[in-house]
């Protein structure tokens, strides 16, 4: 270009990245022991951890097994053990229970916000579920039963998204009393 001329500045670059979001995660833990007998409670222990932002419509659902049959719930957020070694950072409402029967209960408490303070001990709640072990013919000694959980959200990108139990959930073992009958007959009585 020559003098009086105007030289424009229309370099330019773009460039694209991927990233992966997290995602909520649900890990139905084992209960206090590992054999139960009918008519017990067991009180098992599901984890959920959100990643720090936004979980839109988020539900937990626990799976109870046949032989297992649904009592309550209570979600803590406050430190428990190892669980929970700090309290939840998000406010977690009352959630709705949106499906109770003999095999588990889905609740939910609806839309979280987790704040984002890079702390990943504060990203976790647990939802405990108390069930009982019920007098059925199928619950024999030495059955087990596998519990799971799972949870959906709904992802701004791929809408409603199921997650699985992260270990495929703990199982139990059922005990029955061992009942032996003696029987004697005495003679010379009527």
């Amino acid at each position: 270009p020559g003098p009086g001329s105007v030289v424009l500045n229309n370099y330019w670059i773009s460039a694209s990245a991927t990233v992966t979001l997290e995602s909520p995660t649900v890990d139905k833990l084992a209960p206090a022991k590992d054999a139960y007998t009918i008519g017990e409670k067991v009180f098992f222990p599901i984890l959920i951890e959100l990643p720090e932002g936004a979980s839109g419509q988020l539900i937990v659902r626990d799976l109870l097994p046949d032989g297992l049959a649904y009592v309550g719930h209570l979600f803590i957020t406050a430190p428990i053990g190892d669980l929970i070694t700090q309290p939840y950072a998000g406010a977690l409402p009352p959630p709705s229970v949106i499906g109770v029967g003999g095999s588990g209960v889905a609740a939910s408490p609806g839309d979280l916000v987790n704040p984002a303070d890079n702390n990943p001990d504060n990203d976790r709640f647990v939802l405990f579920v108390e069930a009982v072990v019920v007098n059925e013919l199928a619950n024999q000694a030495g059955r087990t039963l596998l519990n799971t959980a799972d949870l959906t959200y709904t992802n701004p990108a791929l809408g409603v998204t199921l997650v699985p139990d992260a270990n495929g959930g703990p199982t139990i073992t059922l005990n029955e009393p061992v009942l032996r009958l003696a029987k004697s007959l005495a003679s010379g009585q009527a």
